[in-house]
Order: C-alpha cells, then structure tokens, then sequence
C-alpha cells in the first residue's frame, strides 16, 4: 500500500509539472504574437505612404507628358507649314501681290474679293504688327504693299517671327475664322500662296497661344519627374511587411500537419508520463526480490541457450547431446 502510494504521488508530481510547462509555454508564444503584428504594422504604415506618394508623382509625370506630348504636335505642324512657306518662290509671291492689286485697286472689284483671302491678309498684317486702317478707303492695300514689299525674303522674314503672347495670339483668333471657305482661282501661284500661309497662320497661333504653358509644363515635368525617381528609390530602400520584426517564439516551429478527427491527439497534461521519470521517482524493490527476478532470469536465459548451443554444434533438433 505505501509503494502505491509513492507511485500515485509520483505520477501526479510529474502531471503538475508537465501542465506548468505547457502554461509557461503558451505564454512565451502569445507575448510573441503579441509583439509581432505592432512592428509589421509599422512596416506597412511606411511601405504604404511612400508608394502613395510614388503613384501621385507618377500620375502626374503621365499628365504633363500628355501635354507635351500635344505641344510637340502642335510644333511639328508650324515646322512642316514652315517647309511650305519656304518653298515659296518670288515670282508667287509676286503673283499673288498682283491679284490683290487687281481687286483692291478698284473699289467696284474690292467687293468679289473672296472673305478668306481678306481675312488671311488682314491676319498676317497683325503677326507682322501692321495696323489696317479703317478710315482710309484702300487701307487694306496699302497695308499688303508694306507686307509684301521685298517678294524673295518674304518666306524668311515670315519663319523667323518670335512667338506672340498668349494675349496677343487670342487677338489673331477673329482673323482665323472666315464666313466661307477659300474657292481656288485661276491663277495657280495665289492658290499655292493662300495655302501655305493660311496653313503657316493656323499653327503659329497654336503654339503662340501655348507658349506660355510650353515654359511651365516643362519646368513642371523636370521636377516632378525627379520627385518620382526619388519616391521610387526610398520605396526600393524600406523594409518589407515581414523584414526587421523579430519572429515571435511560438511561430518559429513548424506547424504539425492537420489530424483526423477521429485521431485528435490528447492534451500534454494529460498525456501518460515516461517510463524513465516513473523509474526515477518509483522506489527500489526488497533485495529478495530481486534475488528472486535474478534466479528467474537465470533460468530462463539458460532455457534459451540449450537450443541455441544444440544449432551450432550441428546436431538435430531433439537428439540427445
């Protein structure tokens, strides 16, 4: 009765400390959880406003280059009307000086002078900063003699005009829009002369009228483009969500593959202690006892040997030695 006590008592001992471990355990490995989310928190707080902060610099590189993108069209126009202004020869514009003499010469004529070619005439005089006169009868005349003066530099001179304002240029607007469209003549030189100015006008009013924003929007981009190879940069340099937080204690092991239901494993504390604690902690037995457990032993090792001996001297199984 007293050994079965010692055994009881052992046997609950080892239970106690085996539910200790366990608690100081599951404590160790919540305290990591615990401290894991805060510092990946900080990481995606970071991560997530520098690449808020890269997409806003990105989206607006993408808008200023639109808008250039639009300013280099408008430039590529007055360049190719450029190419055919220049490809104007004296003798057209001597022509077409000489189809405006014939029709505002004469004040009968003046009228079967179609809108377009006035307006287009009247355009140029505001780009060269020639005022037409209203009060004077033949003002429109006298005005086109001063523009067309000098018949071979006059595709030179045209080219070579700085950009107006963008004040200035919505001043050029009215003399754009005509009520009818330009009908060819007979004569082919003022056909090609109406042409190429008319084309020359539209384009140098576009990019007179975007001059202003041109300067900005490229300042605009150089700096904003900087600002996103900087934000791009810092994004590249911090740590990722899971870089810089300590592993928690409890998630450092792997996790055990998934158990049927039927085969749920049983809780540590309650799970039978070892063989080598219960030998530990179990009393010795009497030393008759173990006289006895020897003699057993003993004779059943010696039960055990014949046969083996009869196997290796070669006799048969069950002759007599």
């Amino acid at each position: 009765d007293s050994d079965r006590q010692k055994m009881q008592h052992a046997k609950s001992c080892v239970m106690l400390g085996a539910a200790c471990g366990d608690a100081a355990g599951g404590g160790g490995a919540m305290g990591g959880q615990g401290d894991a989310p805060r510092s990946q928190v900080a990481a995606n707080g970071g991560t997530g406003a520098a690449r808020s902060e890269e997409v806003k610099a990105a989206n607006e590189v993408l808008r200023l280059r639109a808008i250039k993108a639009q300013h280099d069209q408008h430039r590529i126009k007055l360049e190719k009307a450029e190419v055919r202004v220049q490809r104007l020869s004296a003798s057209d514009v001597l022509q077409l000086h000489a189809y405006l003499e014939r029709f505002l010469g004469d004040q009968a004529v003046a009228v079967q002078l179609q809108d377009a070619m006035v307006r287009l005439i009247e355009g140029l005089c505001h780009v060269f900063g020639l005022e037409v006169s209203d009060a004077v009868q033949d003002g429109l005349l006298q005005a086109a003699r001063a523009l067309l003066r000098e018949p071979s530099q006059f595709p030179s001179r045209l080219c070579a005009l700085p950009f107006m304002s963008t004040q200035e240029a919505q001043g050029l607007a009215p003399f754009l829009l005509s009520t009818t469209q330009f009908r060819h003549v007979p004569e082919p030189e003022v056909n090609k002369c109406y042409e190429a100015l008319n084309a020359w006008l539209m384009a140098f009013y576009f990019m007179s009228s975007l001059s202003d924003e041109m300067v900005s929007v490229e300042s605009q981009l150089k700096q904003q483009w900087q600002k996103c190879l900087v934000q791009r940069v810092s994004t590249a340099k911090s740590p990722k969500p899971c870089e810089g937080a300590s592993e928690a204690p409890g998630r450092s092991r792997k996790a055990s593959p998934p158990m049927s239901p039927g085969k749920a494993s049983p809780p540590r504390s309650l799970r039978k202690p070892s063989r080598e604690r219960f030998a530990s902690l179990s009393p010795s037995p009497p030393a008759s006892s173990r006289k006895s457990a020897e003699g057993l032993g003993s004779r059943g090792s010696s039960r055990c040997a014949a046969p083996a001996a009869r196997t290796l001297t070669g006799a048969a199984p069950g002759s007599p030695l």
